[in-house]
């Protein structure tokens, strides 16, 4: 039965890691244990052992006798795994990773806080090998899915990995599905004796951003309401005062909000508007370039790729962009 987290980790060091070999579950004789992946790039003399821990609803989660068991567990198996590199790989430059896609930052106690579970396992391997074990959870977990997501995408050719392969046609499987749509939406249209109009034009088929809907719905706020946003313009919406736009801001990791000054006078502009803001409690700094002055306020290390978290995003960009928006207005600048 496939693996599919091993299999994940295998494609990943093979197509984005460019290791020439990979092998899943490699049996270590001397412990009598396994590495769950390991990969070469031999040209690079490079190796990567890795050890891949998929556990979804709980997070990451080892027991023992009914406590967790996590930092042991971990610390073990690395252990073992750094004494059969040392062994067989003498000479290749050596990663050592971790993979799980939860990991959860629980409140109350220590022992049940999974996150600080991997600091202690690091500190652990840390001061016995004085090597770094990289942890690949959460938000970088899915960065190396959408990073293979992609390569699949790119690709004409059939991929052996049935894991990329799936990933394969579910990209051609949706171009081809929307490609069909749209051509028996144009064809019902006409057949139906309708004006003749370009069902193809740009504004038919545009996707919209699921992130901004309920912000250009008026749901937090009315400053900010308007017409859905296409996905391809997701990055920012905004609003402009007096030559000035206020921008929000939503990124993968994080959310801010930026006023944009434009005109010869830019800089004068920007320097009197930012008086306004000397005393508040939000943070700024310049972000200027020859055709822009921009002034930055971050607002949370939040964004696009935290889904959970999207409520809390939107009202406080909402929220502050609001409040920065009428200082500007209201000081007549």
């Amino acid at each position: 039965m496939i693996n599919v987290g091993e299999q994940f980790v295998s494609s990943y060091l093979r197509y984005i890691r460019q290791c020439s070999f990979t092998q899943t579950n490699l049996y270590t004789i001397e412990s009598q244990g396994e590495i769950d992946v390991v990969g070469l790039n031999i040209e690079k003399q490079q190796v990567y052992i890795c050890e891949v821990a998929i556990h979804l609803t709980n997070g990451l989660l080892y027991n023992k006798n009914n406590r967790p068991d996590n930092v042991q567990k971990l610390t073990d198996k690395f252990s073992r795994d750094i004494e059969y590199a040392r062994n067989y790989f003498d000479g290749y430059e050596q990663f050592f990773m971790l993979w799980s896609p939860i990991v959860k930052d629980s409140k109350g106690k220590t022992e049940n806080n999974q996150m600080i579970h991997l600091s202690e396992i690091q500190d652990n391997i840390k001061r016995k090998y004085s090597i770094d074990i990289e942890c690949i959870v959460n938000e970088k977990f899915q960065e190396c899915l959408d990073q293979l997501k992609n390569y699949a995408k790119s690709q004409t050719k059939a991929l052996q990995c049935p894991l990329m392969r799936l990933m394969q046609i579910e990209e051609y499987l949706g171009k081809h599905v929307s490609k069909y749509s749209d051509l028996h939406n144009q064809s019902s249209y006409h057949n139906a004796s309708q004006p003749t109009i370009d069902l193809q034009n740009e504004e038919s088929i545009k996707e919209y951003s699921e992130f901004w809907q309920p912000v250009r719905k008026g749901n937090f706020g009315v400053l900010f309401k308007g017409k859905p946003v296409p996905v391809r313009n997701e990055g920012c919406i905004g609003k402009s005062i007096n030559r000035i736009k206020v921008n929000l801001f939503l990124n993968k990791q994080n959310c801010y909000i930026q006023l944009l000054f434009t005109g010869d006078d830019k800089i004068e502009k920007r320097d009197q508007v930012m008086k306004l803001f000397s005393s508040s409690d939000y943070k700024f700094e310049y972000k200027d370039s020859p055709k822009e002055a921009k002034a930055n306020f971050p607002i949370l290390e939040k964004g696009k790729n935290h889904r959970e978290e999207w409520d809390e995003i939107r009202e406080a960009l909402v929220r502050i962009g609001t409040d920065i928006y009428n200082k500007i207005k209201d000081s007549n600048l």
